[in-house]
């Protein structure tokens, strides 16, 4: 499966190689961390390489996908930035036949987070942000985390997110402001 989804990915994006280089990041920051942290290497694998299988899909298209899985709210809650987490879910079941809810949240949520997350959705959410071809230096501050405390990683990266998404003018989902809250005290009950 693993295979598949490299060649399927480099046709979707054969016109665009850094977000083909992005995914790549991805997956090895994924594995490099579930290696770490003893989490379902398949499963960070999968969901590393779907979680932006949809990222250049239309807008129209997006809309589309969220109206027909009875999803049509998400527009409602979310901006644009963020459709592709659900939308990737929707391909990952329907074209990949991906079952395992782990790996679906994982791509769901890879933008946005949720409060307690597994292990596999904070490695993605993680990874994502801070793959090594990022270019923000908060991407490297994260990955410094990301070895040492999953959650604090979790957390710093969610709170850079959020700045930058409310410094370009996007609605921040109130789940990433969950989030956000849950990891604060989850990082203040370890001190």
């Amino acid at each position: 499966m693993i295979e598949h989804i490299q060649q399927d990915l480099k046709t979707i994006f054969a016109g665009d190689p850094r977000r083909l280089k992005h995914i790549h990041g991805v997956f090895e920051t994924a594995m490099a961390l579930a290696k770490h942290y003893g989490a379902d290497g398949h499963a960070c694998a999968v969901a590393a390489l779907l979680h932006d299988i949809t990222k250049n899909a239309p807008h129209a298209w997006q809309l589309e996908q969220l109206k027909a899985h009875g999803d049509e709210v998400l527009a409602q809650r979310y901006t644009a930035p963020f459709y592709h987490g659900f939308t990737a879910a929707y391909v990952a079941q329907e074209t990949y036949h991906i079952d395992n809810e782990d790996i679906l949240n994982a791509i769901r949520y890879h933008t946005v987070g949720r409060p307690a997350m597994s292990l596999c959705e904070k490695i993605i959410f993680v990874a994502d942000y801070c793959e090594p071809h990022r270019p923000h230096a908060t991407a490297k501050t994260v990955h410094a985390l990301a070895f040492n405390d999953l959650d604090e990683a979790v957390y710093a990266a969610l709170s850079f997110a959020t700045d930058y998404h409310q410094s370009q003018g996007d609605l921040v989902p109130e789940v990433a402001l969950e989030t956000l809250a849950h990891y604060k005290g989850v990082l203040d009950e370890k001190t």
